[in-house]
């Protein structure tokens, strides 16, 4: 019989996931098909961020990747949603949502 998997969140999950790689995710994104790899700590703190806005992920990543292109596009995606969510954490707030769509900003 093998080892049941960490309970999420529990110490070993959370060190596991620290040093796992990158995973590959695809979504529609502006009624394109794509993906995004981000390792799984981004991921999880991504679902969070969508929760707390009342979106689903798919429309959190698509609102970030058209702010990303509206400033020029230099950045690749899964650059602008680590750099999103790390400046996020260190606010210490929620995505600012703009009252005529319910979207967040950066």
């Amino acid at each position: 019989m093998s080892p049941s998997p960490p309970a999420p969140h529990s110490p070993e999950q959370v060190a596991s996931d620290l040093y796992a790689g990158p995973i590959k995710r695809s979504m529609t994104i502006a009624g394109h098909p794509s993906s995004v790899s981000l390792e799984p700590p981004f991921w999880t703190a991504l679902e969070a961020a969508a929760r707390e806005a009342g979106l689903p992920l798919n429309a959190l990543v698509a609102h970030l990747d058209a702010e990303r292109v509206k400033a020029g596009g230099g950045a690749n995606l899964a650059s602008v949603l680590r750099c999103w969510l790390l400046d996020r954490a260190g606010q210490g707030r929620p995505p600012r949502l703009e009252a005529s769509n319910n979207l967040p900003q950066l």
